[in-house]
């Protein structure tokens, strides 16, 4: 029987490539957003998610759902708040309730802030500036704790930018920063120039 997994955030730009792929590899996908998923709700509201979701059969989690935006986490870090810290605690315990067989968390490299040494590794230290890096950092402890009193197996993923098919605003330094990149030249950014190093 193909494994079922959960996908929150099935309509943003990771979700909406990663669930035709999950597809592709022979698992059955259920899809959750806001709208135009298989199911629709805001993962801030505990009894949706304890009831609506909680309801569905899955194997797994895979929770993407979140605000991604930096400016709007600048403009409103309540919301943001609200929404990558509450609503991943609420998944997190509708998903330890369930003892589904893997909780995979998607968290930002924008836990480190600005890299202290390159390539930045994993046990480099947390150094948030922003509302949206610290809920990412917030959240992170939230799975930890879920995994350490919970007995819930977690992983935690932190991607750098990404852009690509289904991108719905590309940002022009997503294109700067790949041209300049291959030319191995400086970049202007915010009135200081920086060289484009990969952190990876």
């Amino acid at each position: 029987m193909a494994l079922r997994v959960l996908v929150t955030g099935a309509n943003g730009f990771v979700g909406s490539n990663l669930c035709p792929y999950l597809l592709s590899e022979g698992f059955e996908v259920l899809r959750t957003d806001i709208d135009k998923s298989d199911i629709n709700g805001a993962l801030t509201d505990p009894s949706f998610v304890r009831e609506a979701l909680g309801s569905q059969e899955f194997d797994s989690v895979i929770h993407l759902a979140g605000i991604v935006s930096i400016p709007k986490s600048l403009a409103d870090p309540f919301d943001c708040y609200r929404v990558n810290c509450f609503g991943t605690l609420n998944v997190l315990e509708m998903a330890a309730n369930k003892k589904v067989s893997r909780f995979i968390y998607a968290s930002s490299n924008n836990v480190y802030g600005p890299p202290r040494r390159l390539p930045v590794r994993e046990t480099d230290p947390y150094n948030p500036r922003t509302p949206y890096d610290y809920s990412k950092v917030l959240s992170e402890h939230l799975v930890s704790s879920f995994y350490m009193h919970g007995d819930l197996p977690t992983v935690i993923l932190r991607s750098w930018n990404m852009f690509g098919p289904t991108t719905f605003r590309p940002e022009p330094s997503h294109v700067s920063s790949v041209l300049v990149s291959l030319e191995s030249r400086f970049l202007s950014t915010t009135g200081a120039e920086t060289r484009i190093t990969s952190t990876m």
